[in-house]
């Protein structure tokens, strides 16, 4: 699976040339930046149809990384589209400090044409449930979107996710990207607004038992 990153344009404003066999397109947050959906029902603005446009023009999927203001409400978002329609709109759930984001609705597992991703945004990254329940449901990788600078702990969570949930976890934040592999590797690691990377799903499974105390 190829993934692409842009932190610079928008989906309106996107190359298409510049996703040629990529698999996974991701708009960190700086490409929007605040959606109403006041304005989106209203016919004010088109975001979304931007996004959903984009990925049945592009024939992938597209992964779009907003703040959503839910009529005051402000919420840290991505909207995952695919084929021309949008699949939905996945929110941090998790907030660790008082910056004003509420939390929204979660996580969500997205079947696309290259798999099941996993997507998380913002503080849910810090959260080893969130990403188990992943793992638990089928999902073949985990992307998480964040809107700060990566930390130095990341890179840690990172190898530590990828290994005990046996799946690859890529972390993208702003201007920088980070990927996992399920041996607990860093596969790909950079500094930079522009990038791609691939990641490898692995289909077969190893056969775990333990061993409990019972009464005879």
């Amino acid at each position: 699976m190829k993934i692409c990153v842009e932190n610079k344009l928008s989906p309106e404003s996107y190359i298409t040339e510049k996703s040629a066999e990529t698999d996974i397109l991701v708009f960190g947050f700086k490409s929007i930046g605040i959606i109403k959906y006041r304005k989106e029902l209203s016919g004010e603005t088109d975001y979304f149809k931007q996004i959903a446009d984009l990925s049945e023009k592009l024939n992938r999927a597209v992964l779009c990384s907003c703040d959503t203001d839910n009529y005051g409400i402000l919420r840290r978002s991505v909207a995952v589209a695919e084929k021309g329609k949008l699949l939905g709109i996945s929110d941090m759930s998790l907030s660790l400090n008082d910056s004003g984001v509420m939390p929204g609705g979660g996580q969500t597992l997205y079947d696309i044409a290259c798999g099941k991703i996993g997507v998380l945004v913002g503080d849910d990254f810090y959260s080893y449930e969130k990403l188990k329940a992943f793992a638990v449901c089928g999902a073949d990788a985990i992307i998480c979107i964040q809107k700060d600078v990566k930390k130095e702990i990341s890179d840690i969570l990172l190898r530590a996710y990828s290994y005990l949930l046996g799946i690859p976890v890529c972390l993208i934040t702003d201007g920088a990207a980070a990927a996992a592999e399920n041996t607990g590797e860093i596969i790909y690691n950079t500094a930079a607004d522009t990038c791609c990377f691939n990641v490898r799903f692995n289909s077969e499974y190893n056969l775990i038992t333990t061993k409990t105390r019972f009464d005879k």
